[in-house]
């Protein structure tokens, strides 16, 4: 605003009643987008939903007010699901939400035993990440009727569960991001749990590290075992790019 102004004369503040990009007023279907206007008759669904300023990456805006987003869609810096994993990204490209959809099936179980085994669900990028939080719902179905009352743990770690184990604590990178929980049982009750790391608030993830977020589950399996057991449902992973 101008140091003085004569009394009895009205003043228009330019940024406030014209935001310009790069020098020229803002416009919405020929009307400019100043302190009085507005678009008006907007329904979600329709043509006039969808008006937007659109800006390219060397653009400023001056003179606009708050700027309200339901969501922020996230494309840059993010990972890679795995077959079988469909990933929902929202973030700034430093802060992350990554929601996992799962629809995939676990390797053959030989039953009558001990067995540790599990599923790429995401590969973070390359760099240094933390991670702060997960959420899993998911469900182990059995496809040949053997392990339907067996109540495996399922967890998530950064390294496949392996070896004749019957629980996940054995090796601590079976269950880092979420600690083991015991199923109800393997006829498609989804486990739903929600955790911090296991053993570090957030997990540090350098950049020699591994990178990759496995469904691991462990279980003295009933006899016959099953070939191909479906596991479905939703992962989520709160993390942070640092580098």
């Amino acid at each position: 605003m101008p140091e003085s102004i004569p009394v009895g004369i009205a003043y228009e503040d330019p940024i406030l009643t014209n935001p310009q990009v790069n020098g020229s007023v803002l416009t919405a279907a020929g009307t400019d987008l100043d302190t009085a206007a507005s678009v008006s008759g907007a329904t979600a669904g329709t043509a006039a939903a969808s008006k937007a300023v659109v800006l390219g990456a060397s653009l400023e805006v001056s003179g606009l007010g708050a700027v309200g987003v339901d969501t922020l869609s996230c494309t840059g810096n993010v990972g890679t699901a795995a077959t079988g994993v469909t990933a929902t990204e929202q973030g700034d490209g430093y802060n992350h939400v990554t929601f996992l959809a799962i629809d995939t099936t676990l390797g053959a179980i030989a039953g009558g035993a001990a067995l540790g085994l599990g599923k790429l669900l995401y590969t973070l990028p390359a760099g240094v990440q933390m991670i702060e939080a997960a959420y899993m719902n998911v469900a182990i179905t059995q496809s040949q009727g053997n392990i339907t009352a067996d109540t495996p743990e399922v967890g998530l770690g950064t390294v496949v569960a392996s070896g004749a184990v019957s629980v996940l604590s054995g090796t601590a990178t079976f269950e880092n991001i979420l600690t083991g929980q015991v199923a109800t049982d393997c006829n498609g009750t989804p486990t739903v749990k929600t955790l911090i790391p296991t053993a570090n608030v957030p997990l540090i993830r350098e950049a020699g590290d591994a990178k990759t977020i496995y469904f691991n589950v462990a279980d003295n399996w009933a006899a016959s075992g099953d070939a191909a057991a479906a596991v479905t449902g939703d992962v989520t992973i709160v993390w942070r790019s640092i580098a």
